[in-house]
């Protein structure tokens, strides 16, 4: 393999990050490391200390998976040989960062390991695991309201507007001032999404008042990467910016037939289905005030699923109902597509024609879904590119049913 030694690199003379208007920049950046590989497998890695100090560009790697979420964090692992050039700068707290297909991607890293071989020996690769820069909302509790009233965060506008507020009170102008994120703005509120009454408190996390949010109205918040450019400083600055997906299932349509989709993996289930939630407010014993609220219709004997929602920590019956729609919106049927996704097909373009949030037609084993694409997974190895792409609702982890249980049993102990 030859090298060269760079005076900048082209990756970042892009003009734009991720559309975030008022934060492009042109130029270059002067590149830290003597040496650059001319051949490379998949993307090039730009590696970053844990303060945000750019170290060096990894240009040959074992494996890199990158799945970018709608809803929820970002996710990525990275297999590299210990002894690859850049591998030393590796360290946890740091950050990666990638540019495709117009956006860059910045992941902080969050586990090195180094697994043994079948014979006992350490293995000469770092398997390098993290999640995207939105993690860093999963540090933050929300307490700003804990020294007023009774200690909940209250707002109710639209969902956009609420979660510009929420960060904007425990990460971006909180009262203590250790707590503010550093670099964090939020972009212009267009108070998208539906309207929303909402109460945050501690123990919540400020990532599960966004993701709370963000499954509430369809909608996703990411923070957009705009330290890039020839002299940014400082480098680690982002706009949480709002994105809307847009329904184009009139018009992309996916299917085996067409070239674009190569296999699949297809689940229909009703395992976790609630129809009905009962919204338990305040008050105990006969006095506790309850609200009844429908996915749809008013489903009656066997159709009526139901499930109990603890609310004892708000007030109003609008309240109980968001809270309750929310709850439902997460206990839906499951209706959940994976596939490889041909990036090559020139019909419908990733990135171009359709994008992750957006709404189209997928057509397996003889049925026509029109779901939205709420995951995006890059996988780049010894084999080449493949590309994997998510409809309908995520398949349950061990933390969603663990957080299910944990809310059973709070609110069986209120009742």
């Amino acid at each position: 393999m030859t090298y060269t030694n760079p005076t900048y690199d082209v990756e970042y003379s892009c003009n734009s990050g991720a559309a975030v208007a008022g934060h492009a920049v042109c130029g270059v950046l002067v590149a830290t490391v003597p040496l650059v590989p001319e051949q490379y497998a998949g993307v090039r890695l730009h590696v970053f200390d844990t303060s945000f100090v750019h170290q060096a560009v990894l240009a040959n790697y074992q494996s890199l998976t990158w799945t970018r979420n709608w809803y929820t964090a970002d996710t990525f692992t990275l297999v590299i040989n210990r002894y690859n050039f850049g591998a030393s700068e590796l360290a946890t707290g740091g950050f990666l960062a990638y540019y495709l297909e117009g956006t860059w991607r910045v992941g902080i890293i969050q586990s090195i390991s180094t697994p043994l071989r079948e014979t006992g020996e350490a293995s000469e690769n770092l398997t390098v695991v993290g999640e995207g820069y939105e993690a860093v909302f999963k540090d933050r509790q929300m307490i700003h309201a804990w020294a007023t009233s009774d200690g909940y965060d209250t707002q109710a506008h639209e969902a956009e507007t609420n979660v510009i507020a929420y960060v904007t009170h425990e990460a971006i102008s909180p009262t203590i001032a250790g707590r503010t994120i550093t670099g964090l703005t939020t972009a212009t509120d267009q108070a998208r999404g539906a309207v929303m009454s909402y109460k945050a408190r501690a123990p919540q996390t400020l990532f599960d008042v966004i993701e709370d949010h963000a499954r509430f109205s369809g909608l996703s918040f990411k923070p957009v990467w705009t330290g890039y450019g020839n002299g940014v400083s400082p480098r680690e600055t982002f706009v949480l910016t709002c994105y809307q997906g847009t329904d184009r299932s009139a018009i992309v349509k996916l299917a085996v037939e067409f070239g674009n989709i190569k296999s699949y993996n297809y689940v229909y289930s009703i395992l976790n289905q609630k129809t009905t939630a009962l919204v338990m407010g305040e008050g105990s014993g006969a006095t506790r005030e309850l609200e009844t609220v429908h996915s749809s219709g008013t489903p009656t004997g066997r159709s009526r699923k139901e499930i109990a929602v603890d609310a004892s920590d708000l007030t109003e019956s609008a309240q109980y109902i968001s809270r309750g729609q929310a709850e439902l919106a997460n206990k839906a049927q499951t209706v959940r597509l994976e596939f490889d996704y041909n990036y090559l097909a020139q019909s419908y373009e990733l990135g171009t024609d359709f994008a992750i949030g957006d709404t189209v037609s997928i057509r397996v084993i003889d049925t026509t879904i029109t779901a939205r694409i709420i995951s995006v997974t890059d996988i780049y190895n010894e084999q080449g590119r493949t590309q994997k792409l998510g409809v309908g609702q995520e398949f349950p982890d061990m933390k969603s049913i663990f957080k299910d249980v944990k809310t059973a049993i709070s609110t069986g102990a209120r009742a």
